[in-house]
């Protein structure tokens, strides 16, 4: 996306280091906004906040561990502090912690489960939301996964964690929607990222018999969905969960 569709604002995205967080990040920069790229791979960030003022863009890294108490109210302000203000947000940290039936799970995996997947999403909503709202409003897209609307054997955990993301997500959005923050939610599904192929292997190329489309996505055709959910073309979304799997959800 090349347009200017979010010129005049600035974009935190959560988890900008690699992946759909690093292809978000250089779209919302292509697209006219200031982009603070945050996690705990700084170093990552950086390199990719250099890459995109080259461009011509405006971007600075940010260190931020989702579940470290304090991290996302010191992103916010150092955010605040280099560009004034936060109008938009990318929340996408996220992760699978182990494979496993959910009588084998213990309590330990779920923990470190869900501490990344649900209680890191409620920090960032919680720290972000006030400081949109004290713009005027703006918007935020949380990034959850298709495991949260349809599960799969031996990712239970993966799959209720997600879950309650996407529904604490929509209750976040009613809330915030009087302030004129709008939240919404992508649902990625089988996305070709460098983790992604990491952990599938040779395996993760029959996944694409199991889509519609016939192929697996890219990072950057989600990062497409998440700008256009937080430019003003969809200024009347509010609360929406939007599958981005190739047509695996409709079926």
């Amino acid at each position: 996306m090349t347009t200017d569709t979010l010129a005049g604002k600035v974009c935190v995205v959560v988890g900008a280091s690699s992946g759909i967080g690093r292809a978000t990040a250089e779209a919302a920069a292509a697209a006219g906004a200031a982009v603070v790229l945050a996690a705990r791979r700084i170093e990552l960030c950086a390199a990719i906040a250099a890459g995109i003022r080259e461009r011509g863009g405006r971007a600075v890294a940010l260190p931020v561990d989702v579940t470290a108490a304090g991290d996302h109210e010191r992103l916010a302000e150092r955010a605040t502090a280099e560009y004034g203000g936060i109008d938009l947000a990318f929340i996408n940290a996220g992760s699978i912690v182990g494979v496993s039936s959910v009588v084998e799970t213990t309590a330990e995996r779920f923990r470190a489960q869900a501490d990344v997947n649900l209680f890191a999403v409620q920090r960032a909503l919680a720290t972000l939301v006030p400081c949109i709202a004290a713009r005027g409003g703006g918007a935020i897209v949380v990034n959850t996964a298709r495991g949260g609307l349809r599960g799969t054997p031996g990712l239970g955990t993966y799959a209720a964690t997600k879950a309650g993301a996407i529904m604490l997500s929509l209750v976040a959005a009613q809330e915030a929607a009087k302030d004129k923050v709008r939240i919404n939610v992508i649902a990625p599904g089988y996305i070709g990222t460098e983790s992604w192929w990491r952990m599938m292997g040779e395996g993760g190329k029959a996944l694409t018999a199991r889509v519609p489309l016939g192929r697996i996505g890219e990072a950057a055709e989600v990062a497409d969905v998440v700008v256009w959910l937080l430019s003003d073309a969809a200024r009347y979304l509010v609360g929406t969960v939007v599958p981005v799997d190739g047509g695996m959800t409709a079926g």
